[in-house]
């Protein structure tokens, strides 16, 4: 049975590499219950799944920086938007 309070939390994403800026939406689900063959295997959503301990601690509002890119140097911020 699924846990309908983690299924309605969702998350905005932005990742800096290099001169690039990319902004996504994902929700729990999406991040940490992702399938590879629908698409979902950016390289930041490795990246979040290794600090998933400190994702679930964040409350509405709260944002937390990461490295988005496990290989080189690169910039991410998460924020719980519900």
């Amino acid at each position: 049975m699924k846990n309908s309070t983690i299924s309605n939390i969702s998350y905005s994403i932005v990742v800096v590499q290099s001169t690039s800026v990319n902004t996504h939406a994902y929700t729990f689900d999406q991040l940490f219950n992702n399938k590879i063959e629908d698409g979902c295997d950016w390289e930041f959503v490795y990246a979040l799944n290794m600090i998933t301990e400190d994702i679930l601690k964040l409350s509405k509002g709260d944002s937390l920086y990461f490295k988005s890119n496990r290989d080189e140097e690169s910039k991410g911020i998460i924020v719980r938007i519900s």
